[in-house]
């Protein structure tokens, strides 16, 4: 599971991925459009730039369910296949994973594109960082 806005480390629903292996960082191959409102989210019908995030393995389908839960999908976001660059030591390797599109809100005047495709670079971000306490 590639993934971009909240389910990343730090982050408010990070929590639904703490018994997946982390694999590590990487980008979508082709270029989309990130956006925030409430919540982050990619629409695969602009293009824009190449997306910034995590990739996960998920050792099961509950996990999955309540990630599809989470996400809405199929009615807000659908989960889709896409190839992913894996940056790591060994340079970049291309990998098959999934993320969410969602392609059906609208783009207002409250909403923000974040040109880098790095969700860490929008305003947003800084309302679903989890400060850990202790």
């Amino acid at each position: 599971m590639f993934v971009y806005g909240t389910l990343m480390k730090g982050f408010s629903n990070h929590y639904l991925l703490e018994a997946c292996k982390y694999v590590g960082q990487g980008r979508t191959v082709s270029k989309y459009s990130l956006f925030t409102s409430h919540y982050p989210f990619v629409n695969s019908t602009i293009e824009g730039t190449q997306i910034i995030g995590e990739l996960y393995e998920i050792p099961s389908q509950d996990i999955l369910s309540r990630i599809d839960e989470l996400e809405n999908h199929p009615v807000d976001y659908e989960r889709t296949n896409v190839s992913v660059e894996l940056i790591g030591d060994d340079g970049i390797v291309i990998i098959a994973a999934e993320i969410y599109f969602n392609n059906n809100l609208s783009i207002g005047e409250d909403t923000e594109k974040v040109p880098s495709g790095n969700f860490h670079d929008s305003i947003t971000s800084q309302k679903h960082k989890v400060v850990l306490k202790g």
